[in-house]
C-alpha cells in the first residue's frame, strides 16, 4: 500500500522570526504626552543584553526593567500587581 506524500512547507527564514522574538526593538506608538514610561531616570542602567542602538534611556532598555531593583515598578504594574 503506498502512502501518499505529503507537501513539505517552505523553511522559514531566521530574518522573520526576529521580530517576534525581540519585542522590545520593535517600534513602538508614540504615546499621549505624559501618559509614556518615564524615561531618563537616575536609576538607569542600560542591559547589555541589548544591541547597543537600543541604548534609549527608557525604562524598557534598563536591566533593572520589571525587577524588584526597578525603582519606577509602580508605574509598569496595575491596581493588582499585575504587568501592565
Amino acid at each position: 500500500m503506498a502512502t501518499k506524500k505529503e507537501p513539505r512547507a517552505k523553511p522559514v527564514q531566521k530574518k522573520e522570526l526576529l521580530p517576534s522574538l525581540i519585542p522590545a526593538l520593535q517600534p513602538q506608538a508614540a504615546e499621549p504626552e505624559g501618559e509614556g514610561e518615564p524615561c531618563d531616570q537616575p536609576c538607569y542602567e542600560f542591559n547589555d543584553a541589548l544591541p547597543s542602538t537600543s541604548d534609549d534611556r527608557k525604562c524598557r532598555s534598563c536591566r533593572k526593567y520589571l525587577t524588584t531593583l526597578c525603582e519606577q515598578i509602580e508605574h509598569f504594574l496595575d491596581e493588582d500587581g499585575d504587568v501592565d
